[in-house]
């Protein structure tokens, strides 16, 4: 498992598709996420269900973490986080 810290950067939806990379071409093969920090950033929730909910596919969801403080994500789309991964804890 890998944690990423995007915090604090000016990542846009489109840079969701490098940390899908960062997950697949892991040294053993797919990585799952264990914390993913989108702190500080203007991460939408379009972007945050594809990162957060694309595991839930083929791979169990296994997100652990999950801190968005400071993000403008709505509720409903961390409620729908929430109800793929109960176990996940969010931060805001």
């Amino acid at each position: 498992m890998i944690d990423v810290d995007m915090s604090g950067t000016k990542m846009k939806d489109g840079d969701i598709y490098s940390i899908s990379g960062l997950r697949s071409n892991g040294p053993d093969g797919y990585q799952h996420i264990h914390t993913l920090d989108l702190s500080d950033t203007r991460i939408t929730d379009d972007a945050l269900r594809f990162i957060a909910l694309q595991e839930e596919g083929s791979f169990p969801l296994r997100i652990k973490v999950l801190k968005l403080t400071n993000t403008n994500v709505s509720e409903s789309a961390i409620q729908q986080i929430q109800d793929a991964n109960p176990n996940c804890e969010i931060i805001r």
